[in-house]
């Protein structure tokens, strides 16, 4: 090997230890900047709330990126049962990430739908229709600076769209007319089946 060779090899090295060195040095200041912006962030703060209806019990609603998006209210039928959950939004009206405070629940008119805790979801409802007409659902929770959060929404309860029964009529029949069996032939035949 020769000296010039040598010499290149060295020169081959250094060169690689230089760019490794700068490519730690590039992620290094990298990594301060973004340190740097998640600081000069404020935290996030609980600003807002809105309800958000279901058919299914939600576990965690504001755990994650992805929420239920809130509706302007529920409509039911008698019997049929809705969860009603309280999605919150922070300062820059993001969904809330942080630990959602257990709401206070109330209904306006307890006669058209009624409201139990959620066995599953303690921040959730269940809101069930009673008898037609409507409702207000509200939902408050502890806010900022010791403020209580407040959200609202509509509940309208319909009578059920399956039929139900509403009355019976009852037609008697002559015995021995033409294609009706009589009194005497059905017992007979009713005490042959018993023997």
């Amino acid at each position: 090997m020769t000296w010039w060779n040598q010499k290149e090899r060295r020169e081959d090295r250094d060169d690689l230890k230089r760019k490794s060195d700068h490519e730690l040095l590039v992620y290094i200041a990298e990594m301060l900047r973004q340190i740097v912006t998640d600081l000069a962030k404020p935290p996030q703060q609980l600003t807002s709330i809105q309800i958000a209806f279901s058919q299914t019990k939600i576990r965690e609603l504001n755990m994650g990126t992805t929420a239920i998006p809130p509706q302007q209210g529920a409509s039911l039928t008698i019997g049929q049962m809705v969860v009603a959950s309280v999605v919150g939004y922070d300062q820059f009206g993001n969904v809330f990430t942080g630990a959602m405070p257990t709401p206070a629940w109330s209904i306006d008119n307890p006669q058209v739908a009624s409201i139990v805790p959620d066995s599953t979801t303690p921040t959730s409802e269940d809101v069930t229709g009673v008898s037609a007409g409507s409702a207000n659902l509200t939902a408050g929770v502890a806010g900022p600076g010791g403020s209580t959060l407040t959200a609202t929404a509509p509940i309208t309860v319909s009578a059920s769209s399956q039929p139900v029964l509403t009355s019976i009529q009852i037609a008697f029949v002559q015995p021995g007319t033409v294609g009706t069996p009589s009194a005497a032939s059905a017992a007979k035949k009713l005490n042959a089946d018993h023997i």
